[in-house]
């Protein structure tokens, strides 16, 4: 009875100390802070998101406040050791202040891409993004951080060290553990800044991973030969107009006499991180693990004399960006978009890229253009010109717009892909060329009450678009393939069809082409689904 006195006593004076007046102006510093942050760093990026009427600024403001507790919490957490504070703060607070001067003037985010750039672009290209402003920006972030670590070191360490500890992980901890909010804390400021450059090195280490190169030479006897290779982007098939689809989303390409579209391919994942690296290897379904072993078709035509380059409107993941570092040169047109950024983000500024990559003199060249295509959100994604289908969405938030605007939306981003692909085409017209299309996955617009991708798996979001063109020195070159690609249009394909294909279609002899995956060879396959 006297050890449970004496233990009450010490729980009691435990508590007394934690919440002691000293304490209480320590939270109200890391209060006072968090708030700072939430209004100056958080904000410029949300600043842009579209939304309409009060539910939808009610979630935007929830979300908000997710993040500002997980702030709250590594504030305190630096808080606790006046030095930890000194050490810690004013450089997070200038890399969030940069961050935040790039998110508001040239909307781009902070991403692995863009720390990709930094450090294989020249001095002077790197140089060029640094403005006065942004010089100002720093020196004023600086002087406040600064000031505010002075006023740190006005205030007593909190006591008992190890409950303050323990509490503020706990406070970091919990927005974390809610599913919804990951994502988002993972690339708010500041935490953007730990978890984008741990995502950098995880590629970086899948980059570096050694995978064997193929068994046996490939060889190619085409003199000159340009392959081209578009990864779509949410792109379902039933949308397009060449497939039957009622309304004409795909006017440019219907006129295309070598464009033979192929509306029956499944794929087995509905993720871009997933479905990649699997249409991009040997991977099938008696051997998904190739897709992570393995390497891609680029190696084997590098091998065979083919220049290659990956040119890059998305963010780079570490279950494909192995495949982009096998190229000859990869390059980004991006800019350090990402999917929660809502300024425009169209293919087309695709186009003065692959234009100098097909002036270059190589004679065989493999061109893989990595599109943004039709995702959400899908305004982004083409300009005001192509808003043939109204009304469109108005919010970033799903439920809060309407099955015909979502539709309206996505249809109108099939519209501008279609003119990228003219685009595409129109340059490839005099050239020995193939042209090949596969989107990474489809999209739900409202089967069973859902929509777009990820959140759940449905049938429509396996049902990638894909369609093959190819010029008329093509088709007098190779007419035996040509009959093929046709006789096969209506075939039923898996989306691992691909890395045995385009290898055909590259006149490419080796040992790895399963010709019953093969588009271009004509027969029964068992690359056909029955």
């Amino acid at each position: 009875m006297i050890n449970l006195i004496i233990t009450m006593n010490k729980i009691k004076l435990l508590i007394k100390e934690f919440f002691s007046h000293d304490n209480r102006r320590m939270w109200l510093f890391c209060l006072a802070l968090t708030v700072a942050y939430g209004l100056t760093f958080l904000l410029a990026e949300f600043y842009d998101s579209p939304f309409s009427g009060l539910r939808d600024f009610i979630m935007l403001f929830l979300q908000w406040t997710f993040i500002e507790i997980a702030i709250f919490g590594l504030i305190y957490l630096m808080s606790i050791s006046r030095r930890v504070f000194a050490a810690a703060f004013p450089p997070i607070t200038t890399v969030c202040a940069a961050m935040a001067y790039y998110r508001c003037t040239l909307h781009v985010a902070f991403t692995p891409m863009i720390i990709d750039l930094a450090l294989t672009n020249d001095m002077r290209t790197s140089l060029d993004v640094v403005t006065l402003p942004l010089v100002l920006t720093i020196i004023v972030s600086l002087a406040i951080s600064v000031f505010v670590v002075r006023l740190r070191f006005r205030l007593n360490n909190p006591q008992p060290w190890w409950a303050h500890l323990i509490v503020s992980a706990l406070i970091i901890y919990l927005p974390f553990n809610v599913t919804a909010a990951y994502a988002a804390l993972t690339h708010r400021m500041p935490y953007s800044i730990f978890f984008i450059t741990a995502e950098y090195l995880q590629n970086r280490r899948e980059v570096d991973e050694h995978r064997p190169m193929f068994k046996g030479r490939a060889t190619c006897d085409a003199d000159s030969l340009t392959v081209v290779f578009v990864i779509g982007e949410s792109l379902r098939s039933q949308n397009l107009q060449i497939n039957g689809y009622h309304r004409a989303t795909t006017p440019l390409l219907c006129r295309e006499k070598n464009a033979v579209s192929f509306k029956n391919i499944y794929s087995d994942y509905n993720l871009t991180h997933l479905s990649i690296p699997h249409f991009m290897t040997r991977s099938d379904e008696r051997h998904p693990d190739r897709a992570f072993t393995e390497r891609s078709f680029i190696s084997l035509m590098k091998q065979a004399g083919y220049s290659t380059v990956w040119l890059s409107n998305q963010e780079a993941v570490n279950t494909f960006m192995y495949f982009m570092k096998e190229c000859d040169s990869l390059r980004y047109v991006n800019g350090g978009k990402v999917s929660y950024i809502y300024d425009k983000w169209l293919d087309t500024d695709l186009l003065p890229l692959y234009d100098r990559q097909l002036d270059r003199p190589q004679p065989r060249k493999l061109i893989i253009l990595h599109t943004v295509g039709s995702h959400w959100y899908y305004n982004t994604h083409f300009t005001k010109q192509f808003e043939r289908f109204r009304p469109v969405t108005a919010s970033r938030v799903v439920s809060s717009n309407t099955a015909e605007q979502m539709r309206n939306s996505y249809d109108n981003t099939i519209l501008f892909t279609d003119y990228f692909w003219h685009e595409l085409i129109n340059r490839l017209r005099k050239r020995n060329a193939v042209l090949i299309y596969l989107s990474d996955h489809g999209e739900c617009l409202g089967e069973n009450g859902q929509f777009i991708h990820g959140g759940n798996d449905s049938e429509p979001q396996h049902h990638p678009a894909c369609f093959v063109w190819y010029s008329d020195e093509f088709a007098r070159r190779y007419p035996d393939k040509v009959k093929a690609l046709r006789s096969n249009k209506d075939k039923r394909y898996k989306s691992y069809f691909l890395f045995h294909s385009i290898l055909d279609a590259a006149d490419i002899k080796n040992g790895y082409i399963e010709k019953e995956k093969d588009v271009f060879f004509r027969g029964r396959s068992k690359g056909e689904m029955s």
